[in-house]
């Protein structure tokens, strides 16, 4: 055991200083990190030597994001933005340790590799919500403390099924919005249903888009009376949505769709 572990350990390093040239094609100006595409081109002969490995080691990609960055960094002069930024990036690769990577995929997102010891998926998940907390406590530049309030969403390697780099980035990323939208620190696992959820929510957001252009939304008028009752004080007008399979959609069931797309700006015009 301990021998196969000393491999693995010594094939992730070689693996790492050959994929140098990819981090640094595509680095982050603010951080130095590579950006998205660095990060996929990185990861790429990382999974392969996972799949090929016989050591207990499960392969996690972890998508996080600290919402309470973007609206805090703002208003920070440059520089300290630039302070800020480099402290997040010491505790993340520092998390991650020398065999993982870190990537900066947005202003506020970042992406994660590491190779977890573990005999299960399951025991692996255990070990990145152990892991997830150190983003928790806020960041102290000049004496100011930054508040991060992380939300990550967490893929694991299937080691029964192929899986590329961008396949398994995504399922990460869209964990992570899930649990960006639930405003939750947990971690999101990701799941097969979770995959279904989004691919129902695009077709939802597509059947309104065409509804929108095919004249699908109609607004209904709810008369408001004065508080007497005696005269007609105003009119609420009331969106709704007439599907052309499943009829009346209720407001509560869409708006949320619409919330998260530009059609919510296309709605508020035609409207």
């Amino acid at each position: 055991m301990h021998a196969a572990a000393t491999r693995l350990e010594s094939e992730l390093a070689s693996a790492k200083g050959s994929v140098e040239l990819a981090l640094h094609t595509d680095p982050d100006p603010d951080t130095g990190l590579p950006n998205r595409t660095g990060f996929l081109r990185a990861l790429e002969p990382h999974i392969k030597l996972v799949m090929a490995s016989s050591s207990p080691v499960v392969g996690l990609v972890a998508a996080v994001r600290f919402r309470a960055w973007s609206e805090v960094s703002m208003h920070r002069k440059p520089a300290v933005q630039l302070m800020l930024l480099d402290a997040l990036k010491t505790r993340l690769l520092a998390l991650v340790g020398s065999q993982g990577l870190v990537a900066h995929s947005g202003q506020d997102s970042y992406l994660l590799w590491m190779p977890v010891r573990a005999a299960t998926v399951q025991e692996a998940y255990g070990s990145w919500r152990q892991l997830s907390r150190q983003l928790i406590p806020a960041i102290t530049v000049l004496h100011a403390s930054v508040p991060t309030q992380p939300c990550s969403g967490v893929a694991a390697l299937a080691m029964t099924a192929p899986v590329d780099a961008d396949v398994l980035t995504r399922q990460a990323e869209l964990a992570c919005s899930v649990a960006s939208r639930l405003q939750q620190t947990e971690p999101v696992v990701f799941s097969e249903e979770l995959g279904i959820d989004a691919e129902r929510r695009e077709q939802f957001r597509s059947d309104m888009a065409q509804s929108l252009a095919q004249g699908g939304f109609e607004l209904q008028y709810q008369p408001v009376v004065a508080t007497n009752g005696a005269a007609l004080h105003k009119a609420e007008a009331l969106l709704r949505w007439q599907h052309p399979r499943w009829g009346v959609v209720a407001p509560g069931v869409f708006i949320p769709v619409t919330e998260q797309s530009d059609l919510i700006i296309e709605i508020t015009d035609w409207v």
